[in-house]
Formats: structure tokens, C-alpha cells, sequence
């Protein structure tokens, strides 16, 4: 029985100190802990982020040198509260924003705003007028959204379609391989190598072709794209070729567009000086790997206004989507594309800055715009990542049709909208009749929005109408009998106007009224 008894209490002891225990490592993860942070070690680093929960990026576990990460951005955001970290790699720019955060909240750092102001030592950038400059270079807020991979592979859109924090990631496009040795992210990635070859896999998903890559310099034509990597433990960098002005452009992160103002060599060690909104900084991260340079044929056409069933295929092989480089030469023309594909598309039609313009969707689109002299980007996405197919576009002229969609614009008007975009103003419609009770409007049949009756003339005769009484009021509004409901959306409904109103036109048919509204100004 005694033995019984010691054992429960021995249980008892075990269990209380446990609880204990577990109590002591909760509490902590709420406790301030005071640091020197002018001399705090790579274990006390370590020791901080654990305190406050923030998870350690695997990828620095891998490298092994997460104590000498952590420690040198601890100490940036002390020296400088201001400080802008500006990672290409999503899970190190939130590894290192976590930490900032928990620094801003909780302790007392030192002003920033006693740091010397930095210029730009091996780019520049521009500023509010164009020039590019060392210092004091201007920001775009939508800059924000995508780092130096996307803006050298021509993908700065801002799409729901893959789930990246940061668009984009190397490996994003392409199909993830199985297998212990697979390389699908940049965690994967041991050397340059592997990362040039996850962005050759994102290349031919997003249907490219002839992918070149070289430990060298590469020459390029009109049809190519140039591109190159570098890596450090922690984070990599694109920088992209442009050919117009025989230069390399690189985009820290989600900071400025720098001008590089060498030509990309080994002899260099790259790193991420920056410029954001209007204040540049300092590089806190550096990338000593070899350079890799990567060539490859973009899909491109040229339309002109002469451009008649011009077909392009593209997505043959293709994976997530493809993209089609679009130049027109001619400004202000209408062009019309048809996409046919073997399984349902999200099309996106975006302009030179991939500033979205119109989405569509389905396995048979076609849709019409107006373009101007400009480069385009047509993208296709695959809404079923494992299908695969082939995409045919033609490009034709237009003639508008103004019934894609009606906008309200006021109580007399609303827009009527062509499937190319363009649109124009027309009187609202309603079905003759008295309002509602209480309503001091009625309702536009065609874009049911609130319309404004006025006051009907007792005299309708005064009035253009149709044989069966429908009529146009004063104020531009038509007021409809039932039974021309039918005529007029097939634009067939004939309104007769009296010799009171104009001697020069007694009959006119709704198509030409709609199309031409010139008969408002005489019945005004």
C-alpha cells in the first residue's frame, strides 16, 4: 500500500513539474528579454527569434548560417529602424519583416534618421523626370508587387494564379518533380546550376524555346531574351538585357528599377543597394556565385493595321501558361482574337507595363480591343495545370457592336459597352406604364438602372412613336409597348417622327437611332 502511495505521489511531482515547465516556455514566449544588440552573438540571435516565435526559413537551417543571417539583420534594423530589406526570396523577406516588426514594437532602437544618405555606388536609378541618378529616385507603388525574377522574365502582372507571397519564385511555372533529389523551389537549390535549371523548366512551361545557358556572355537577336542569375546562401538575383539601349536592368526585390552600369561579370560581386521611395541604401546582402546567362526565343508577333488572319500557335508543351509578346505598329486600330484550345483558358490581355486590361475564359474565346502603337502581352493560362494544348490566335479588323454591357451613367443615360472596350452613351429604355407605388423611378430594361420618366406629354402624337404607341420622351428616354419589346432588341422597332419636329425625317429605324442618336436633338 505504501508503495502505491509513493508511486501516485511520484506521478503527482512528475506532473506538477511538467506543468511547470510547459508554463515557464509559455510565458517566455510572451517575455521581453533585454539585448545588447550593438554586440548580441549569432546564439543570442537565435535565442530572439525563438523568444518571439518567428520561424527560422529552412533554407538558412540547410546553409547552416542562420545565427550569421539572423544576427546581421537584427542589427541592421537597430542601427537604422528605417531600413529596407528587400529579399528576392519570399520566405527570407518574411523571415526578415517578422523581425523587424517585433524590434519596432518592442524596443527602443536607434534614429535612423542620423544615418548618412547613400548614393547608389554600382547602379542607378531614375528619377521624376527620366534621368537616372545615384540618389533621390522616383517610386511606382505597383513596383511593389513583384521582384527581380518577374521583371526580367517580362511577368510583373499581378495574378491570383499562382499562391506566391511574392511573385514570382523560380519553379512557380513549371510542373514540381518527385523524388528526393528533385530541385522545384530555390530551397532545393545547391549551386547556380540548379537554380539556372528551375528557371529553364519555368521557361518551357511558359512555352518558350531554344533555352540557351551559359557560364559566358551570350549575343541576342530581335526574337531572343537574355537574362542572368546569381545566388548567395540566402537570396538570388536577375538581372534582365535590353536590347534598345544595349544595358542591364536588375529590380531589388519589390524596390526601384536600377540600371546596372556594368556588363555582368564574375569580377563583381553583385549586391542589393536599392531605391526605395526616393531614399536609397545600402547592400545588407551579397551574391558571390558564378553567373549564369540565359538565352531564349520569346514568342512575339507584329500586327499592323494591315493584319488579316494572322495565326500564331502557342502552348504547344506549354504547363501552367504561356505568354505572346504583341507589337503594334499602327496606332488607335481595332483587331479581333480568337483563342481555340483543347481544354478551358483564362485569358488575359495586359499592356506594356502588364497592367491587366480584360480577362476572358473558356475553351473558344474571341473578344476584340483597340490598340495603340504599343507592345501587348497576350497570356494564357491553363485552369487545369496538368492540361495541355494549343492555342490559335487571329488578329482581323472590327466593326462594334455596342450590346456587351450597359453601365449606368445617370437617370436619362447609360454606357453601352462593345466587346472591344470601346463604348458609347445611350437614353435609357422602360416599358410604358405606371411607376410603382412609391417609386419615383422606373427601370431601364437594359441596364437596370433608375430612369427618370418626367412629365409624359398628354398629346403622345407630339411625340416620334411606333405604330404600336411605343415613344420617345423629351428628355431622350424610350418608353416601350410590350409588344415592341422584341423589335427593339433586335434593333428592327421603326419610330415616326412628326412633321412638328423636323420636315427632313418622318420615319427612323431604332438601329440607326441607337448607332447614330441623331434624332435627340430634335426632339429636345
Amino acid at each position: 500500500m505504501k508503495s502505491r502511495v509513493c508511486t501516485l505521489l511520484c506521478i503527482i511531482i512528475v506532473l506538477f513539474i511538467t506543468a511547470f515547465s510547459y508554463n515557464a516556455v509559455s510565458a517566455k514566449t510572451v517575455e521581453k528579454i533585454d539585448y545588447n544588440f550593438n554586440s548580441i552573438t549569432e546564439e543570442e540571435s537565435i535565442d530572439f527569434v525563438m523568444n518571439y516565435n518567428i520561424a527560422i526559413p529552412a533554407r538558412l537551417q540547410l546553409m547552416k548560417n542562420e545565427g550569421f543571417v539572423t544576427k546581421k539583420i537584427i542589427q541592421s534594423v537597430y542601427n537604422n529602424p528605417n531600413y529596407i530589406f528587400s529579399y528576392n526570396y519570399d520566405a527570407m523577406q518574411e523571415y526578415a519583416n517578422s523581425i523587424k516588426g517585433v524590434l519596432l514594437d518592442k524596443y527602443v532602437l536607434n534614429n535612423g534618421s542620423q544615418q548618412s544618405r547613400y548614393s547608389l555606388q554600382y547602379s542607378k536609378v531614375k528619377d521624376s523626370s527620366g534621368n537616372w541618378v545615384t540618389t533621390g529616385g522616383y517610386y511606382d507603388s505597383s513596383w511593389e508587387d513583384y521582384n527581380c525574377y518577374a521583371y526580367s522574365i517580362h511577368r510583373s502582372e499581378a495574378s491570383p494564379f499562382y499562391s506566391t507571397n511574392f511573385q514570382y519564385q523560380p519553379g512557380d511555372m513549371a510542373d514540381d518533380e518527385s523524388g528526393p533529389n528533385a530541385i522545384n523551389t530555390f530551397y532545393d537549390c545547391s549551386t547556380i546550376s540548379d537554380l539556372a535549371g528551375l528557371v529553364e523548366k519555368d521557361l518551357l512551361a511558359m512555352g518558350y524555346s531554344s533555352i540557351t545557358i551559359s557560364d559566358s556572355l551570350l549575343t541576342v537577336n530581335s526574337s531572343q531574351e537574355l537574362i542572368c542569375v546569381r545566388m548567395g546562401d540566402e537570396d538570388y538575383h536577375f538581372m534582365h538585357y535590353d536590347q534598345s539601349t544595349s544595358a542591364w536592368y536588375h529590380k531589388p526585390s519589390f524596390t526601384a528599377v536600377l540600371k546596372y552600369n556594368y556588363v555582368p561579370s564574375n569580377n563583381y560581386i553583385w549586391n542589393n543597394e536599392c531605391s526605395y521611395d526616393g531614399i536609397e541604401y545600402q547592400a545588407g546582402i551579397y551574391y558571390d556565385s558564378d553567373i549564369k546567362f540565359i538565352r531564349y526565343n520569346k514568342n512575339s508577333v507584329n500586327i499592323s493595321s494591315s493584319t488579316s488572319n494572322l495565326t500564331y500557335y502557342l502552348g504547344i508543351n506549354a504547363g501552367k501558361d504561356s505568354i505572346l509578346e504583341i507589337k503594334n505598329i499602327t496606332n488607335n486600330k481595332y483587331y479581333g482574337f480568337t483563342i481555340n484550345s483543347l481544354s478551358s483558358v483564362i485569358t488575359e490581355l495586359y499592356d506594356a507595363n502588364m497592367t491587366l486590361i480584360y480577362s476572358y475564359s473558356g475553351s473558344s474565346i474571341t473578344f476584340y480591343r483597340m490598340l495603340s502603337s504599343n507592345t501587348y502581352y497576350l497570356k494564357i493560362n491553363y485552369t487545369n495545370a496538368n492540361s495541355y494544348g494549343s492555342v490559335t490566335i487571329g488578329i482581323n479588323s472590327h466593326t462594334h457592336d455596342y450590346s456587351d454591357h450597359f453601365v449606368w451613367k445617370n437617370y436619362t443615360q447609360h454606357n453601352a459597352t462593345c466587346v472591344c472596350g470601346s463604348f458609347h452613351t445611350e437614353y435609357h429604355v422602360v416599358i410604358e406604364g405606371p411607376l410603382p407605388p412609391g417609386q419615383q423611378y422606373a427601370t431601364c430594361i437594359v441596364c437596370g438602372g433608375p430612369a427618370s420618366m418626367g412629365i409624359v406629354p398628354i398629346n403622345k402624337n407630339n411625340l416620334p412613336r411606333s405604330i404600336n404607341g411605343s415613344y420617345i420622351l423629351p428628355n431622350g428616354i424610350i418608353v416601350l409597348n410590350e409588344n415592341d419589346i422584341d423589335d427593339y432588341f433586335d434593333e428592327s422597332l421603326v419610330f415616326i417622327y412628326p412633321k412638328s419636329i423636323t420636315q427632313h425625317i418622318n420615319v427612323l429605324p431604332l438601329s440607326f437611332l441607337k448607332k447614330e442618336e441623331v434624332c435627340l436633338e430634335a426632339i429636345r
